[in-house]
């Protein structure tokens, strides 16, 4: 009975949850169609996340657009996967 309270426990603190974060970053570029600013529109919450969300988006952009045009603002959106916190904090 004991092990059934504790996983019940258990399960009732891990569907609590929640472990994925949106996030959504905006990149500019200048007159030339150069990257000029990163900027977080949504953040995870978390600056080590929101800094790996900036570089991913910069490498994607580089990859999808390769000729951006000019004075323009794209909108990256993206899902993270953030480690669960325990539940005695």
């Amino acid at each position: 009975m004991k092990n059934l309270a504790a996983l019940a426990l258990a399960v009732l603190v891990l569907t609590g949850c929640n472990t994925r974060k949106d996030a959504m970053v905006a990149l500019h570029t200048d007159a030339h169609g150069k990257l000029s600013r990163v900027v977080m529109v949504r953040s995870t919450g978390d600056k080590t996340a929101d800094e790996v969300v900036k570089r991913a988006a910069i490498k994607r952009f580089r990859q999808q657009a390769p000729e951006p045009k000019k004075n323009a603002t794209y909108r990256v959106p993206a899902k993270v996967q953030m480690p669960p916190e325990p539940y005695w904090q």
